[in-house]
């Protein structure tokens, strides 16, 4: 649990120093969350802090360096 008036509001930007430290107090391999919009803006900014590569829209884990992503990962789609 984590509380500060600069949690407020949940912004991206103040959560990433939260993640950051909290990553760096347990180390862990891998960290993960839901497929949001939040999500999606928050993991890129700790991936770069952690010179590493987020990986998006993974549907399954085979293993601890194996993923499975939908055949339209990471791809946006316009239909007219």
């Amino acid at each position: 649990m984590a509380e500060s008036p600069d949690l407020k509001g949940a912004l991206p930007e103040s959560l990433t120093p939260l993640v950051l430290a909290t990553q760096e107090a347990s180390k862990f391999s891998h960290i993960l969350a839901g497929a949001t919009a939040f999500s999606k803006s928050l993991l890129p900014r700790v991936a770069a802090k952690l010179d590493v590569s987020p990986i998006s829209d993974v549907i399954a884990i085979k293993s601890e360096d194996t993923f499975v992503r939908t055949i339209y990962a990471g791809m946006n789609i316009f239909w007219d």
